[in-house]
């Protein structure tokens, strides 16, 4: 498994829209496509920042998963929704290592 944490600084203004969709929507969709969502934040002393996690079977089938969750008709119907909602983002992959 690895996984992306991805922060995310929304536009102004738009978090409330952003959350309702995050939430009413994408998380579903990734589901849908074997990419679970296991956590999000929102930081307390950046209302603009959402911070998020999202799960693949492994290195390699990132592409092909994001490929299939880009191109599933519902995420299609959605449109721009970086362009929309997303002002700025960083992404960092993570591969679990075992807590001693």
């Amino acid at each position: 498994m690895v996984s992306q944490l991805r922060i995310y600084r929304i536009r102004e203004g738009l978090m409330d829209e952003w959350l309702d969709l995050f939430f009413g929507k994408l998380i579903d969709l990734h589901a849908l496509v074997g990419i679970p969502v296991p956590a999000a934040w929102r930081n307390t002393a950046d209302p603009q920042e959402f911070v998020w996690i999202r799960e693949f079977r492994s290195a390699e089938t990132v592409e092909e998963q994001e490929r299939e969750f880009f191109s599933a008709p519902e995420r299609i119907a959605l449109g721009d929704v970086r362009g929309t909602y997303v002002e700025s983002l960083q992404v960092r992959v993570f591969e679990p290592m075992e807590v001693q």
